[in-house]
């Protein structure tokens, strides 16, 4: 039988700069690990759900750096697959949402909340065992946090992000990725899932 299920695990790193409504603009680092369940009704389309945890990182703001603490993630996603011999396309969507607290110096720390709805393309070829494929998204979202007492407002300054990626099924079901963003908002993610 055609298997149905595919649970993956992965680690993202990303690099960014967010826009605050007050005017300032911070440069964002953090590191962020998930583990997620999918569901193939078809062979083009798969439905996905995970939980993860943010891993900390830095916020560089005009008073000094703001560190991240660990907190929780999660997620929910689409994605519809064209193929036709070498050549795919495949169409994404991802809700995620996470949270943490910010620490600068020996002030309380502050809750830190990021909602974000991406839509994506990716576009490649086959080679065996392996898949090369190019990959543009566009996102946007709030973030919501409090800067010097002050409730604020932030969004990514980009709103889209491209790179190159591939996959490569070492053993039968199993697969390993990697992907690289070098445009927008820039990245460095890794992981494998196991298909059943």
């Amino acid at each position: 039988m055609r298997p149905r299920w595919a649970i993956s695990t992965g680690a993202v790193f990303t690099s960014t700069t967010i826009k605050f409504d007050n005017g300032i603009q911070a440069d964002q680092i953090r590191r962020a690990t998930s583990v997620s369940l999918a569901y193939m009704p078809t062979a083009q389309l798969t439905f996905q759900a995970g939980l993860g945890a943010s891993l900390g990182g830095s916020l560089a703001m005009p008073n000094g750096t703001h560190n991240f603490a660990a907190g929780p993630a999660a997620l929910l996603g689409a994605s519809w697959l064209m193929s036709s011999g070498r050549t795919f396309i495949i169409l994404q969507s991802l809700l995620t949402y996470s949270a943490a607290r910010t620490q600068y110096l020996d002030e309380s720390s502050v809750s830190y909340q990021a909602y974000d709805l991406r839509v994506g393309v990716s576009a490649g070829l086959k080679f065996s065992m392996f898949r090369a494929y190019i990959p543009v998204r566009v996102f946007g979202g709030p973030i919501l946090w409090q800067y010097q007492g002050n409730a604020i407002v932030g969004t990514d300054l980009y709103h889209y992000q491209g790179g190159a990626g591939f996959a490569a099924q070492v053993v039968d079901r199993l697969n390993f990725f990697a992907e690289g963003m070098a445009l927008g908002e820039r990245s460095v993610s890794f992981g494998a899932s196991l298909v059943f």
